[in-house]
Parts: structure tokens; sequence; C-alpha cells
């Protein structure tokens, strides 16, 4: 039996081992991390004024450090406030969720960061023992997605605006004209991408903010992929895949005929329908979001994924099938247990837009992206 302590320790141990050593960029550079400990108790006053001057409401501010500082026991003393806030944030949200579709949300889940220097999210456990599970992420996989939500949101052009707010053109002719002229967009897309495969962080990446209509778009990107992502780790713990073992999994082979591969991808698979469905329920049911849009954001994160995946020249493993093998089984779920099928059809079509976005950004900005690379891994 491992404790929530123990749990913990083992989250500062990791975390820690990171800085100690550095971090290694999706290039193989080892870096060293900035060393971020958390916000003092004396900081929270210059974060209060910091937040006023910028124009943020003080009850904001005040719902946000209230948040810190209940949950701060619940996390390793590495982790940093902004972490902890965003975890939160996401962890609340499922727990709504998981009451909605009468779900036990598991409590014995430790969350966390490390600065893995890649895009990457797992659940693990301190050893076989222990009934304490932790889901970790790396710690830049959520300033990635903030800055391409921002950047992809851009290319979609403010067509109308009426009593129940404004509508984005998601006509390919505009998107095509938007991708040929706007050159702000494929800048921070470059900055974005060669700092993140460079320095392993694309905090490193200029910062910016886009139009508001752009801005609540990126957002509605950004929190869904985030929400996806911490549900599907939630997924495997919900379905028990951390209790395999070898033997085990052998005889489920054995059993149905299968390779052993094929266990594991099934089991990233469920996970994926698991997540999805959590997803879909909280934009809709406790959100009033489309259920069109809500898809977006699920698509946008796979795109993204796709992108790094494609990018590093990485290949299904036995573990976890590809980025496309993914969503291509999702949306095979979708259309087999949605009675709809136009609705699934609404779905795609706003999805693979977001996902075309994405993968044209790429195409038309590799060489220059690999020619940063190239500069910045020779000198």
């Amino acid at each position: 039996m491992v404790s929530k302590t123990a749990a913990l320790q083992f989250l500062d141990e990791l975390q820690g081992e990171y800085r100690r050593r550095g971090g290694v960029t999706p290039l193989g550079i080892r870096y060293r991390h900035h060393t971020r400990l958390p916000l003092p108790e004396e900081g929270y006053e210059l974060m209060s004024k910091h937040f006023t001057a910028n124009g943020y409401p003080v009850q904001e501010y005040e719902a946000y450090i209230g948040l810190i500082i209940a949950a701060r026991d619940d996390y390793a003393r590495y982790e940093n406030h902004q972490n902890i806030w965003l975890l939160e944030t996401l962890k609340n949200k499922l727990k709504k969720v998981f009451a909605f579709s009468k779900i036990s949300f598991p409590d014995n889940v430790v969350l966390g960061t490390a600065q893995f220097g890649h895009f990457n999210a797992i659940a693990t456990a301190p050893s076989r023992e222990s009934d304490i599970k932790v889901i970790v992420m790396d710690d830049g996989l959520f300033t990635f997605l903030n800055g391409l939500a921002k950047i992809v949101s851009m290319v979609f052009d403010k067509r109308g605006e009426g009593n129940d707010g404004y509508s984005l053109s998601f006509d390919p002719a505009d998107i095509d004209n938007n991708l040929k002229q706007n050159s702000f967009v494929h800048e921070k897309f470059i900055d974005l991408v060669a700092t993140y495969f460079i320095k392993g962080h694309s905090m490193h990446a200029a910062s910016f903010l886009p139009a508001y209509e752009h801005n609540a778009f990126a957002s509605l990107l950004r929190d869904t992929a985030e929400l996806f992502i911490l549900a599907h780790e939630y997924g495997h713990i919900v379905h028990g895949h951390l209790a395999g073992n070898p033997e085990e999994e052998q005889a489920i082979a054995d059993q149905f005929h299968v390779q052993t591969w094929e266990i594991s991808w099934a089991k990233e698979l469920q996970a994926d329908t698991f997540a999805c469905m959590l997803v879909m329920r909280h934009n809709h049911h406790l959100q009033d979001m489309e259920a069109a849009l809500s898809f977006a954001g699920i698509r946008f994160l796979f795109a993204a994924l796709e992108m790094l995946y494609i990018a590093k020249g990485s290949k299904p493993s036995l573990t976890h099938p590809s980025p496309r093998q993914r969503i291509t089984r999702l949306v095979d779920s979708l259309y087999a247990d949605t009675p709809d099928k136009e609705l699934v059809d609404d779905m795609e079509r706003f999805g693979m837009a977001i996902t075309a976005v994405v993968h044209l950004l790429w195409e038309i900005n590799v060489d220059t992206i690999e020619e940063q690379i190239r500069q910045a891994t020779s000198a």
C-alpha cells in the first residue's frame, strides 16, 4: 500500500530529477530547466498588483489564489501555482461531468507536471501495490496548445455578428485566402514550433494576443483539448489499465488470437472513447456548446499530435497507435454509436477544417522551421 504522501514524494523525485539533469528536446538536445519553485506566501500581494494592473477584477484574482491555497497540499513541492490552478480547474470540470454521467470519480489520483521536454502525458503508479495513481503531464504541453490554438483561430475570418454573438468563416476559400495573406499567422507558427523543437518548451516563443473573436475561439479549442488529455488519462485509471501485467495480457492475446501490442492499442482507443464521451457531455450539457464546436477542439488536439508525430518521424509503437489511427477509430465509433449520422457529419465538417488548417500551416512553413532547427543545432 502506498500513501498519498509517498505518491507526492515519488512525483517530487521525478520532477527534481528532471531539474537536476536537464531535459531533452524532441531533437535530442539536452538543456537545463529554469527552477520554478512555488510562489511564496509573500508573493501573493505582488501578484495581486499584477492582476489589477492588467485589468483583471480583484475577485478573479482572489478566486485564483484561493484555489491554489486550498489545493497546495495535494501537489508536489516543485509544482508552480499556474500548473496547480490549471490542473485543479480541469479536475473540477471532470468531477462535474463524472457526477452528471453517474460515474464514480477516482479520488486516489495525484496530479502533477514534469519538464519532459516533449509533448506527453502519462498515467502511472509509484508501484504495483499502490492504490494511489499518478497522472503526470509535460509542463510545456498546455503552453504549446495555447499558442497553437491562438494561431489556428486567426485563420478563420470573422463573418458576422448578431445578438447571439459572432460567427467565423469555415469556407475553404476564405481559409485559403487568409493563409496566403496573413503573414503574422505564419510568423507565429514558425516561432512556436521551432522553439518547441529547439528548446523543448514553447514558453520561450514570443507571446501575443489575438483579437477578441479569435481569442474566444482559441480558448474553446484549447480548453477542450486540455480537458480531453486529462480525461484520457483518467480513462486509463477508470478502466483498470494500470493494473494489468504481462502474463494477463498474454492470456488475453491467446484467448482472442491477437498480438499483445493490440491489447495496448485497445486500451488507448478505449481511453480516447471515454475521454470523448466526457468532453462532449461536459461541453454540451454543462457549457451549452454545440457538438460540432466541441468536437473541433478534439480534432484540434489530434491534428497537433499528428503534426508533431510527422515532424519527429515517429512510428506506431507497441503501446500507442498513431494520432491518425486514433482519431480515425474515434470517428468510426461515433458513427457506429450515434443515431443521428447527420450530427456526426456536421461535427466532422468543422473538425476536418481545423485539421486541414494545422496541416497546411505545417506544410507551408516546414522548410523554414527545418532551416531554423539546422541553424540552432549547428551553432
